[in-house]
């Protein structure tokens, strides 16, 4: 053979030579993403702020009337030490569609909290609807307290019907964490409310 083929042939075998070491590289990459990845999610699951969180009705004399108090205390883990939060009241079920012919519309079933109780507008940031406070930093072992007021029966439901349903029911939280530049995290508690005096 001349040197011209020779040359050829040992230029093939170089140029397939390189693509398996490209070949392999490149799988020693995304196999490492993929651990990198995975790593980075059992991180974050471990990482999941924990919260000790009570509500209680608060009888505040009779100029003041009845109010309830959420507190939320930042627990852990260790590794957080400090979080930005926001805290959101949950429906008793999301998704909640009209069913009824003359009904309420889907805004208004949209707009009533579902459930015991809302945030006081203006209060703590209370949004208008009681739906969300503002959101406020804490550090690991800090605690806040927030106002909340008894969710007023919406016009097409029996108030009596309404409180015997929704008064004794658990208040659902959604809270919002987030620090720094990690992925956030949305942690939910369903939390008795303590009754200090009778609704």
């Amino acid at each position: 053979m001349s040197a011209e083929i020779w040359a050829a042939i040992f230029a093939g075998i170089a140029l397939f030579g390189s693509f398996g070491a490209w070949r392999t590289a490149f799988h020693a990459k995304q196999a490492a993403a993929a651990l990198t990845a995975i790593e980075a999610r059992r991180w974050h699951a471990e990482m999941t702020p924990t919260f000790n969180v009570t509500c209680a009705r608060e009888w505040l004399g009779d100029t003041l009337g009845e109010r309830a108090f959420l507190r939320i205390r930042f627990t852990g883990p260790p590794g957080l030490d400090e979080l930005t939060i926001k805290v959101a009241v949950r429906d008793d079920w999301p998704d909640r569609k009209s069913v009824l012919t003359g009904g309420p519309t889907q805004e208004q079933i949209k707009a009533q909290v579902w459930g015991p109780c809302g945030f006081v507008h203006g209060v703590d940031g209370g949004s208008e609807d009681g739906r969300n406070a503002a959101p406020f930093s804490l550090l690991l072992g800090d605690g806040r307290q927030l106002a909340l007021d008894r969710t007023v029966s919406p016009h097409w439901a029996i108030p009596a019907d309404w409180h015997q349903r929704y008064d004794r029911a658990p208040l659902r939280l959604a809270l919002h964490c987030t620090h720094g530049d990690d992925k956030p995290w949305t942690v939910h508690y369903e939390v008795p409310i303590d009754e200090t005096k009778p609704v």
